[in-house]
């Protein structure tokens, strides 16, 4: 485990979870006025 590679993943995982937690309230938000 390099510390190295630890920042890269941490950039590649945060964009995804903060799309799909976007995603997630769209669709609520969608379901809800719906």
């Amino acid at each position: 485990m390099n510390l190295t590679e630890e920042p890269s993943t941490i950039t590649l995982t945060a964009p995804k979870a903060s799309i799909t937690g976007t995603t997630i309230a769209i669709v609520l938000e969608e379901q809800v006025s719906g």
